[in-house]
């Protein structure tokens, strides 16, 4: 259940999961706001102050260690650790959690992102609340007590634990250190793109190439032989791409496309290949870094070289959030914020050097390569944050407008919704 978007759990999910009696534990906690009716009737979820901060304060926990979620309306064993002992309905759940995050929004500082609540029906109207939380890079974080008092904790196995001063200092400076590694991986992973290249000697036309790379916030240890587990890498070769009037696309992945068998590499593994004129290689670090990078076709036949249709980065960058989502959430890992890094530029032709004026790169919108923009190479975007599946859609409509931004148009069409 826990590998899903937060809004495709269905009430069959939860039940599943709780029958399998999963622990609370790192990523896990289960609450019953007061005590079940002994008829076995739903109960209102009425929280005073010290209810709110003690589920803030669980929050809190989770966002400043690995994330994890919060499931209310589930009474526990008296073992340690608690597992769920049968579901205690909170009456009208679904409209309890919207009012439920603003209460938790407001009583958290700083603002946490991604934090998120639904109510999942199981008698009616009345049910069980999940609250999700990611792990945060703004850690740490603090619920606000009247008087302006501040309270920080932190998740620790089954427990949230307090924190001191020293502990909080201590946390601060991790988190400053942890964003300074993570632009340093990523200038690191630029340095490494200025030299991809994998079609061969045989290119005699400029190409388009990009970039995506996905790195978590805070990073699993390791994840062990990566190259092996092929569950974990799986890509699709097309993304449907839809708006609201049922038009679509199907967007063709060429990094998926082209990439085969993983083999071995220094702390993770790497997938490459070509398919036609086009190459790509996919690397998959032990830390849950992935990163795709593409050649693009050239299109000889319409006059057209240097060219990027810009649905292929589009499945291209699903495909990558969703094997960064998969390595945290089937390795047993929490939620965690990701930051996302795009880069588009162009390779010469063989044996030649583009002059300033020809470093461009042709960026269309639909396949008669009309609605296209050409935007100057290198294009490096502003970082993007992913804070799991459900922004997924958000992050990938993000993109395409500030690539026609940086073409000088702007975007002037619904959102689209990417299913896979």
């Amino acid at each position: 259940m826990l590998d899903k978007r937060i809004d495709d759990i269905t009430t069959a999910d939860l039940q599943a999961f709780l029958d399998e009696g999963v622990p609370e534990g790192q990523i896990v906690d289960y609450k019953l706001p007061g005590q079940p009716d002994p008829t076995g009737a739903a109960i209102a979820l009425q929280l005073n102050d010290e209810g709110r901060r003690e589920l803030a304060k669980d929050v809190v926990a989770f966002a400043n260690a690995e994330g994890g979620w919060l499931i209310i309306g589930v009474n526990e064993t008296a073992t340690e650790p608690a597992r769920p002992d049968g579901i205690v309905p909170i009456l009208e759940c679904e409209r309890r959690a919207v009012t439920l995050r603003d209460s938790l929004a407001n009583s958290i500082d700083p603002p946490l992102h991604g934090l998120r609540c639904r109510g999942i029906p199981t008698d009616g109207t009345s049910g069980v609340i999940l609250v999700y939380v990611p792990a945060s890079a703004g850690a740490p974080h603090a619920v606000t007590h009247s008087g302006g008092r501040k309270l920080c904790a932190v998740r620790r196995n089954d427990q949230s634990v307090t924190l001191t001063m020293p502990e909080i200092t201590s946390l601060a400076v991790e988190s400053v250190n942890r964003t300074e590694r993570l632009r340093q991986l990523l200038e690191s992973r630029r340095s490494a793109f200025d030299s991809f290249d994998v079609t061969g000697d045989d290119r005699n036309v400029p190409a388009a190439v990009y970039r995506i790379s996905i790195v978590p916030v805070r990073p699993r240890a390791s994840i062990p032989r990566i190259y092996g587990r092929l569950n974990l890498l799986a890509t699709t070769s097309y993304v449907r791409v839809r708006w609201d009037d049922n038009s679509t696309i199907n967007a063709l992945a060429l990094g998926a496309n082209a990439t085969h068998s993983p083999r071995p590499a220094l702390l993770g593994a790497v997938i490459e290949g070509r398919g036609g004129t086009y190459a790509g290689r996919m690397i998959v670090g032990q830390d849950g870094m992935v990163e795709t990078c593409v050649i693009s076709p050239d299109r000889p036949q319409d006059g057209i070289s240097k060219h990027l249709y810009v649905w292929w980065l589009v499945a291209d960058l699903v495909n990558a959030m969703r094997v960064a989502h998969r390595l945290r959430t089937e390795t047993g890992a929490g939620e965690a914020e990701m930051w996302l890094d795009v880069e588009i530029d162009v390779r010469p032709a063989r044996g030649t050097v583009p002059a300033p004026d020809e470093r461009f790169v042709v960026i269309s919108f639909n396949e008669r390569w009309h609605d296209h923009v050409r935007v100057p190479a290198p294009l490096r975007l502003p970082l993007q944050r992913i804070l799991g599946p459900d922004t997924f859609n958000g992050v990938a409509n993000e993109l395409v407008e500030r690539i026609l931004n940086a073409g000088g148009m702007r975007w002037e069409h619904p959102p689209f919704t990417c299913d896979w």
